[in-house]
């Protein structure tokens, strides 16, 4: 958790030295900081949401941290390519937990089967609406994901694969702080020996572009 700290202080003062240093210049970086609140889905491996008795969770909450570069602005005599943005962020999600109904009590309930992941994610965004009211874009890109937890109460860990789509929408763009709310789907697939695990994420996301 330290290392997302210190890399979120980096960012901001890097900002702010870039934005100093571009007054009146459309600024070839930008910065996003945001929360995001996802449903997270499987198909089955992990019994979230399963139709046996269990509690689950598949609800979480997460941060997100990403640095945007405008590589339109390098083609500016080029109206249908100056919306495109490149960006590389840190996404950070919740842990999920299901455990079987019978292995728990009042007093205590052993989590049988968890899974926690962050993922490293890249993304082309395009520009689809721009005007003084409100910014719309729309991404696809890759992730790296870094997933760990339980199956059965034995712990793995899994490096994967993912895929991402989404759009953003942005307001008060003559600001230099910019809200704005996202969706997002967000797909990978966890192997284990012979089993695999395709999962999903549905996210909302809330934060500021600067």
């Amino acid at each position: 958790m330290r290392t997302q700290y210190v890399l979120l202080s980096f960012l901001f003062f890097l900002s702010v030295g870039v934005n100093a240093a571009q007054k009146n210049v459309a600024p070839l970086f930008s910065y996003e900081i945001g929360i995001h609140l996802n449903d997270f889905n499987d198909d089955g491996y992990f019994d979230f949401k399963s139709t046996e008795s269990a509690d689950y969770d598949s609800f979480g909450l997460g941060y997100d941290l990403s640095v945007n570069y405008h590589l339109g602005n390098h083609f500016n005599d080029k109206p249908i390519f100056s919306p495109i943005f490149l960006s590389v962020g840190w996404s950070n999600f919740d842990e999920y937990e299901s455990s079987i109904s019978s292995a728990c009590n009042d007093q205590n309930c052993e989590k049988l089967t968890s899974i926690k992941h962050d993922a490293l994610m890249f993304n082309v965004h395009y520009a689809v609406l721009q005007n003084s009211i409100a910014d719309i874009d729309i991404y696809v890109g890759v992730s790296k994901v870094f997933a760990k937890g339980k199956i059965n109460g034995d712990g793995w860990d899994n490096n994967a694969t993912g895929a991402q789509l989404g759009a953003n929408f942005m307001f008060m763009q003559d600001r230099a702080i910019k809200p704005f709310l996202g969706f997002r789907l967000h797909s990978f697939e966890i192997e284990q020996g012979s089993n695999s695990a395709r999962t999903i994420d549905i996210s909302l996301l809330m934060g500021i572009r600067f």
